[in-house]
């Protein structure tokens, strides 16, 4: 059974479902137009046209989660070159710590967000709701964030300076500095580990590593230009001689 339904099956499953809504949402969407037909000049509001938006919107998400994975699915297709699936195997030996990485970090993550809102979401609004903490503490992660007239968000420090400045060098303690670099130490000992394997693999089929892609354009090129030739077309007298024989 895993045989016929591991995760790229699945994974393929999941994008031609995708493609069957996307097909059955626009057929949907043309009837609904077809069959209400709005005649113009007209006084009425016609709610077709906001039903037919709605349609739309939900159509797009739909596109959305089908590119995303069919662009998950090109992963599937890299692992016949070794170069190439680096990455697969790179996620594969880190997974298991990436898991239990996921945990921690959300739970921190999550901590931190309250902790946002119920100190300064009365008076800020990036941190007014739990979602907008979130997205403000995540967007800080990657460098945006104003460090104001002390330090830490100008806002957090006019509201309140003391937990402005504590909590915004705790979370960039923790998080930018501390998880982020156990989170890329995570991939780089996978990446190791995918390297590692890749060479023992090269090896054992006599070469001293993994071939590159343009290595193996270099050797279709090769077979393609014998397949080709007009000498490689041609018969020896003597594979003539016994043919006839036979």
């Amino acid at each position: 059974l895993s045989k016929w339904f591991n995760h790229w099956q699945l994974l393929d499953g999941a994008n031609y479902a995708c493609f069957i809504t996307f097909i059955i949402m626009r057929v949907n969407i043309i009837r609904t137009i077809l069959d209400r037909p709005v005649v113009v000049p007209t006084n009425e509001y016609k709610t077709v046209f906001q039903e037919v938006d709605n349609m739309t919107r939900q159509q797009l998400t739909v596109n959305f989660f089908s590119i995303l994975l069919c662009i998950f699915r090109f992963f599937k297709y890299y692992e016949f070159q070794p170069r190439l699936q680096i990455v697969n195997k790179t996620m594969g030996s880190s997974m298991v710590h990436l898991y239990h990485f996921c945990l921690i970090f959300s739970v921190i993550f999550i901590g931190f967000a309250f902790a946002a809102h119920i100190n300064f979401g009365s008076s800020v609004r990036d941190f007014s709701t739990l979602g907008h903490s979130a997205q403000a503490l995540w967007e800080s992660l990657f460098g945006n964030f104003d460090l104001g007239p002390t330090i830490g968000n100008g806002n957090l420090s006019y509201i309140n300076p003391a937990m402005g400045v504590i909590f915004f060098i705790t979370w960039i303690f923790v998080a930018a500095m501390v998880l982020m670099n156990v989170f890329v130490a995570i991939l780089m000992d996978g990446y190791a580990s995918a390297k590692e394997e890749g060479i023992e693999t090269a090896q054992k089929e006599g070469k001293s590593s993994p071939d590159a892609v343009s290595d193996d354009i270099v050797t279709f090129l090769g077979y393609m230009g014998k397949a080709m030739s007009s000498r490689h077309w041609k018969y020896a007298d003597s594979t003539l001689l016994h043919a006839l024989k036979k």
